[in-house]
């Protein structure tokens, strides 16, 4: 198969421009590259117009996100003595680099939400490089470049690019990571196995877990290693093969750089063929050695401080979340086939289900042996998050890389060119249909939803965070802490102090984490408080009086299981509200009433 990359730009467009007769050159003999940056620059115009039109305040996590970006935001330009350990301690659970990295797009466009939210328009663009390498690594550039259109075209990484959400950097930086991994040639290249350090390291300060996806593919790298050499430290006396990794006996095809057993390999490797990724010349152990202390180096900066916490509020959140969301206990059929239907309903869609169901089968069929990389990218995190009781549909979504990859490479694999060019075609207006209808707000599918035993499975992708069309609706957040400002100029209770402002209503966009983020935004001297977070109704009547605004809202309250608790919440706010005062009322979009109340109690 003559690759795209590997053409010379004899046949290119000719001018008289030199600078631009050089461009011409260097796209026609790259032109899969081409591609791809085509890709991302359709993806980054279609987000900024998203971006511009939608007005929708951040729900619960974006907003919890969003804040933190802007405590480290503030930290960094208002430097002080004490900065390098303040931007540590920003939190204790979520790792700091995505955050970080959003202080970059804050410098540049402002501190909008529009403004972090388009970080993720940057770490797309790295997915979508590591993907097309890693394709062309294991396989070939065509392999790269459909995976690449694949990715693009999956309905939640059209949505989550839209949405403050940590998920598109994890799955950018793990498989970046991935990328060098394969590039360090099994730790010989000393370059690329440190930069896979630093990269892992990144990974994993986005958040912790990236190590899931990693692991496997970095304990099968150093198992081969180790077995093909024998030692880590031990110099190898054969001379492998560049392309195919088996042992040279010819020393006619000894090159100082690469070598090949034979005419055929030396062929293909130039015509940017399958790299060989088990073949071992030289020791990698003291590469080994510098990749581990780069990424230890790194994590621990974070980590040593927090390691136990977040140890301990993953396994308390695991239990305590998954009860308070409902989800089905661990050895049940339900939670076995959750993330079955998490990549089908909402990670790719059963379009693109279908083209790695085929390639999973053909390769677990007639090449295992040559793709246990590639699924230890899957195996280990889908069994590992399977096994836990907390679950999301994002919580597997790092590994949707080599999804695209096995889709792709039987497809381009396929002898017939036309047989090829209909399977492509088929599959890519299906998904260009797909999100054309759900970007016109045309969600059909509930008519091709079907109920089974082990939950519902979408035969057509659902409209999910950003693919939605852009929506411009007015929740108020704003204007209710705006009032709330004006009125605390004036409030007794108000004097020379920080006040308290309760948000019992858990909604999506009517929740202490939104109205907090706003207020934080504002440089507003209020602490927002997310009432339910309590968790019980005592605390909530302890604290009354210290509140010295509460605001409700009418209709429904809470979207988990804290709707009774929100309800009693209201219930005893109206048996006991004689120091309250009616302050605003707002309608909002949903037809319901958000309410703003005033504590007149002055403490003795």
């Amino acid at each position: 198969m003559n690759s795209g990359d590997s053409e010379t730009g004899k046949n290119a467009p000719r001018t008289s421009i030199p600078f631009l007769q050089l461009i011409l050159e260097k796209a026609k003999k790259n032109k899969y590259l081409v591609y791809v940056i085509l890709f991302f620059l359709i993806s980054a115009l279609a987000d900024y117009i998203w971006l511009k039109l939608d007005s929708m305040p951040p729900g619960w996590d974006e907003s919890d996100h969003l804040t933190k970006s802007l405590q480290y935001y503030n930290i960094l330009t208002n430097p002080g003595s004490g900065m390098i350990s303040n931007l540590i301690m920003v939190d204790n659970y979520y790792p700091p680099f995505y955050h970080l990295s959003t202080v970059l797009t804050y410098f540049l466009f402002g501190t909008s939400m529009a403004a972090g939210v388009s970080i993720n328009i940057f770490y797309f663009g790295i997915l979508l490089f590591s993907v097309y390498g890693i394709g062309k690594y294991l396989y070939n550039k065509e392999t790269g470049l459909l995976a690449a259109a694949f990715i693009s075209l999956y309905p939640s990484m059209v949505g989550m690019r839209r949405y403050y959400l940590i998920e598109v950097a994890l799955i950018a930086t793990v498989a970046l990571s991935i990328y060098l991994l394969l590039l360090s040639d099994h730790f010989r290249n000393r370059k690329y196995s440190i930069g896979f350090g630093i990269a892992f390291a990144i990974s994993i300060l986005t958040k912790w877990t990236a190590l899931f996806f990693i692991i496997g593919p970095l304990g099968l790298v150093l198992y081969e290693s180790f077995i093909k050499n024998g030692s880590f430290f031990k110099k190898s006396s054969k001379k492998i093969c560049t392309y195919c990794g088996k042992e040279i006996t010819n020393e006619k095809f000894i090159y100082s750089k690469e070598s090949f057993c034979s005419s055929d390999c030396k062929k293909l490797w130039k015509k940017g063929q399958k790299k060989n990724v088990t073949g071992i010349s030289s020791t990698p152990g003291i590469n080994v050695i510098l990749m581990g202390a780069a990424a230890l180096f790194l994590a621990l900066i974070w980590y040593a401080p927090h390691i136990s916490e977040v140890y301990n509020t993953i396994v308390w959140g695991n239990e305590y979340w998954g009860t308070t969301e409902g989800q089905p206990e661990v050895f049940t059929l339900q939670s076995m086939l959750y993330y079955v239907l998490s990549l089908i309903n909402f990670q790719t869609s059963f379009i693109f289900f279908i083209p790695f169901i085929i390639g999973l089968v053909i390769i677990l069929r007639y090449h295992l042996k040559s793709n246990y990389f590639i699924l230890s990218w899957i195996a280990l995190p889908f069994i590992l998050m399977t096994f836990l009781r907390h679950k999301n549909d994002r919580y597997t979504i790092a590994f949707i890389a080599a999804v695209a990859i096995i889709s792709a490479f039987w497809i381009t694999s396929l002898n017939s060119k036309k047989i090829k060019a209909v399977v492509i075609s088929v599959i890519l207006l299906a998904g260009g249909i797909q999100l054309f209808t759900l970007a016109e707000g045309l969600d059909v599918s509930k008519d091709f939803h079907i109920e089974t035993t082990a939950g519902g499975l979408d035969l057509y992708s659902t409209a999910l965070y950003g693919t939605r069309p852009p929506m411009s609706q007015d929740w108020r957040v704003e204007d209710a802490l705006d009032n709330i400002m004006a009125d605390a100029q004036t409030n007794p209770r108000m004097y020379n102090r920080v006040g308290y402002i309760g948000v019992v209503p858990d909604m999506a966009f009517t929740n202490g984490l939104t109205f907090g983020y706003y207020s934080y935004m504002k440089k507003l001297p209020f602490n927002v408080i997310s009432v339910p977070y309590f968790e019980a109704l005592e605390p909530f009547a302890q604290n009354f009086l210290n509140f010295d605004y509460l605001i409700f809202k009418s209709g429904e309250n809470s979207g988990f299981s804290r709707k009774k608790l929100v309800s009693d919440m209201y219930d005893y706010f109206k048996q006991h509200n004689s120091s309250y005062v009616l302050l605003k009322e707002y309608n909002l979009p949903d037809g319901s009433t958000l309410t703003i109340y005033r504590n007149n109690y002055i403490p003795k």
